[in-house]
């Protein structure tokens, strides 16, 4: 006589298990694509911003490069020259500085060919406006012109070393252009950069 044997039903929880395993790597594709969608916009996006950025700062190197090497017109970087956005003078203290709406007072917005805004200010980085830079009591910051080049490499000038300030050429003074482009959500992506021109 034969027996029966009952049926278990292992397939139904296999199946079971299985469709859930499916379905959690369902979720975990999609999520990954769509992470890497955000990561390669946010980067195109952080491109954008930076030749942005880029175009402020030449606008303003192109301007300050034209009056430094006109000889009629150098002499203009003793005083400020609003209409430029350039200023003579810096002074970051806590109240006056990139973060702060002040030091953008005098600012030029300018487009780039795609028509976005960019915002850009110039600073002789001295601490007497007005003034040139070895008048009276202001300090600026210089750097010594190479006079020349020997075999061993370029000569340096002894205003780098910390017991003399004596120059053996007209010394370069240092500028700061700050560009600053609006991004989203009110935040703004700020480039520096730092120009040496002769006195």
């Amino acid at each position: 006589m034969e027996t029966m044997t009952k049926q278990r039903g292992v397939a139904l929880p296999v199946a079971l298990i299985m469709l859930v395993v499916m379905l959690f790597s369902g979720i975990y594709l999609m999520r990954a694509s769509n992470n890497a969608t955000i990561m390669s916009s946010n980067l195109a996006y952080e491109r954008d911003i930076a030749r942005r950025a880029d175009f402020g700062l030449s606008t303003a190197y192109s301007w300050i490069s034209a009056t430094a090497n006109d000889p009629t017109t150098k002499g203009n970087l003793d005083n400020d020259q609003l209409a430029n956005g350039y200023i003579s003078s810096y002074a970051c203290v806590a109240s006056n500085c990139y973060r702060d709406a002040a030091f953008w007072a005098n600012s030029i917005i300018v487009n780039d060919a795609a028509g976005n805004p960019v915002e850009y200010i110039i600073h002789r980085l001295c601490s007497t406006p007005n003034a040139g830079y070895n008048i009276g009591n202001n300090a600026c910051v210089q750097t010594t012109a190479v006079a020349a080049v020997s075999a061993a490499g370029a000569v340096a000038g002894t205003s780098l070393s910390s017991d003399a300030e004596s120059y053996t050429t007209l010394p370069q003074i240092h500028y700061v252009i700050t560009a600053r482009v609006p991004g989203a959500k009110g935040a703004s992506v700020i480039n520096q950069m730092v120009v040496m021109i002769g006195a």
